[in-house]
């Protein structure tokens, strides 16, 4: 049997902090702003803040986009539109493909004996334009989105569409492995989902989220697939 594989994309396959500050360097550049470590860990705050509040359902992606930025640069002292610096932001994060470490080799492997997905909370065009740079599109069989589906992770409304629009899937057949604790692990285990966390930071375990299975390299994917199959096949 050849399981079903749901995979997270920032920061499980691609490199989303390498990009966000490749992106964010333009943002300051662009509003003249001198870098500093400082006001990159402000914008971090102002950040997570509004992404916490959107996997929550209590705001809308539009909103996390722009808000972000205007709550931001209203605290560095500039006032510009929200959605204007965002489109700076989003046009230099386009362009990045960027893996993480083992990444590529481990997509090319798997791909060749799993059915392979994405669920990602990022923006849609965005995210659409990263997956075709980075070549992950042509190994996966299909792309969901919270922005396309009206709903993020964790909530039930985001797994149960995938589920729809896979009707010949059983959900004990499915993996979710992502690095968020919150929207990939709590989500796909109270979706039904076998859960792999992704932690190659070593953080301790926090909340509701209890993983079936933790990796801190993604190679070790390869390792654990493969003791799966075996005891699936014994």
């Amino acid at each position: 049997m050849n399981r079903v594989l749901l995979f997270d994309l920032d920061d499980t396959l691609l490199d989303f902090r390498a990009a966000q500050m490749q992106a964010l360097r333009e943002v300051f550049r662009t509003y003249n702003m001198t870098w500093s470590k400082e006001k990159v860990e402000r914008y971090q705050v102002v950040n997570r803040s509004f992404w916490s509040r959107y996997e929550q359902g209590l705001i809308g992606k539009k909103r996390v986009l722009e808000d972000r930025f205007t709550v931001f640069l209203q605290q560095e002292g500039i006032a510009v539109d929200g959605g204007e610096a965002d489109a700076v932001f989003r046009s230099q994060l386009e362009q990045s493909r960027e893996f993480i470490d083992g990444a590529q080799t481990v997509l090319d492997v798997l791909a060749e004996t799993h059915r392979l997905f994405i669920v990602t909370n990022g923006a849609a065009a965005t995210q659409r334009r990263r997956l075709v740079n980075s070549g992950i599109e042509q190994l996966v069989e299909g792309v969901f989105i919270s922005e396309e589906i009206g709903a993020p992770k964790p909530s039930s409304v985001f797994f149960d569409h995938v589920f729809n629009q896979l009707p010949d899937v059983a959900r004990e057949e499915a993996v979710i492995i992502g690095d968020s604790l919150e929207a990939d692990i709590l989500g796909g285990s109270r979706a039904g989902l076998e859960t792999i966390w992704f932690n190659q930071e070593g953080r301790p375990l926090t909340g509701e989220a209890v993983p079936d299975h933790i990796v801190t390299k993604l190679p070790e994917l390869l390792v654990k697939l493969d003791e799966q199959a075996r005891t699936l096949q014994s």
